[in-house]
């Protein structure tokens, strides 16, 4: 917490969610935390840190929307470091921003719950390298935009229905793997998704 004062952004809401995170991020901890091989570990404790924050923010709050902005946080709060770790590609970022929708706040946490641990005035090279990676994707602050919508299918002879959504799911999860990149790949995309169910 101390690491995240000396970081706040001066915006009251990002500040809100970020400290929030930070103060629930290792909620999952003492249940999870094990002895193994002369190792401490707390395997699974981000989502169940998650959990967690959501009943202990629901005891402060009725703001839904704030409760759903921290949660992802606390689950991922160990991606940065992770995804640098791996060397992970563009695709991983983009379903990264899909989980928690702003990067640049879950960089936030992660870099000071980094900063809080010994030694203190180490840079924490995983969130730069997160951030300049998303940036360049244009995912630092949102998740990509779905390109495929239900217009799409719609133009394409579709009645509205409960049948889209799969459709348009799995027409995102493509585009996030990278399968297209524009909205006229992503039509193209979905032609053949549709002419392989005919």
């Amino acid at each position: 917490l101390d690491a995240f004062a000396g970081a706040r952004s001066g915006d009251a809401r990002d500040d809100l969610v970020v400290g929030l995170a930070v103060l629930c991020h290792d909620f999952g901890k003492p249940a999870t935390t094990r002895e193994e091989a002369g190792r401490v570990t707390a395997h699974g404790h981000e989502p169940l840190g998650a959990e967690l924050c959501r009943a202990f923010l629901a005891r402060l709050t009725d703001e839904r929307d704030l409760v759903d902005e921290v949660a992802p946080l606390v689950t991922a709060h160990l991606a940065p470091a992770q995804l640098h770790r791996q060397g992970a590609g563009d695709a991983a970022i983009r379903r990264l921003a899909r989980r928690v929708g702003r990067i640049d706040r879950l960089v936030r946490v992660a870099a000071a719950d980094h900063g809080g641990r010994p030694p203190l005035d180490e840079p924490f090279e995983a969130g730069a390298w997160l951030l300049a990676r998303a940036r360049a994707q244009g995912v630092v602050s949102a998740a990509p935009r779905p390109l495929v919508m239900g217009r799409h299918l719609v133009a394409l002879g579709r009645t509205p229905g409960p049948g889209f959504e799969p459709i348009l799911r799995d027409c995102y999860e493509a585009q996030l793997a990278g399968t297209f990149t524009t909205e006229a790949d992503g039509i193209a995309y979905l032609r053949r998704r549709l002419e392989r169910e005919a």
